[in-house]
């Protein structure tokens, strides 16, 4: 299954795709700002 992940940089998103890449999930992401993340996570 393909996930694409909208507001990746926020609060909730960033959870999410923390869960999503430790099960090797395929994700696309949008991000707004990427310099925002603060995850050290850059696609």
């Amino acid at each position: 299954m393909n996930i694409f992940l909208f507001g990746a940089t926020g609060g909730t998103g960033k959870e999410i795709l923390i869960k999503l890449l430790e099960h090797n999930c395929p994700v696309f992401v949008l991000a707004r700002n990427p310099m925002q993340s603060q995850s050290g996570i850059i696609i």
